[in-house]
């Protein structure tokens, strides 16, 4: 059984469970021109992985962030050329090394 804390107050819509923090009915918006990563050049694709080749093994430069003029391994899904920009989420890990067959 519901507490009385838990039930609307009659003429009130329950407000929604989860979600992005934002009150009911408005939409979380992102500013134009940011985004919630650091951004990374591709330098060098190294190869593909994955049980079928659908990963794509590159070394990017971080262009922006504490990590900026770092090169780092990452691995991509979809296909991916030299020069593409990137937006790494985070720039501490590292992808491990393809392994040769």
């Amino acid at each position: 059984m519901a507490t009385p804390i838990d039930q609307p107050k009659q003429g009130q819509k329950p407000q929604q469970q989860g979600g992005t923090g934002a009150p009911a009915g408005q939409k979380q918006e992102m500013r134009k021109g940011t985004y919630p990563g650091e951004k990374a050049e591709v330098v060098e694709v190294l190869g593909r992985t994955g049980t079928r080749g659908e990963i794509h093994q590159v070394m990017a430069r971080v262009l922006t962030g504490k990590d900026r003029g770092r090169v780092i391994r990452r691995n991509i899904k979809g296909k991916v050329g030299v020069g593409d920009m990137l937006v790494l989420l985070e720039t501490e890990r590292e992808a491990k090394q393809i392994r040769a067959k």
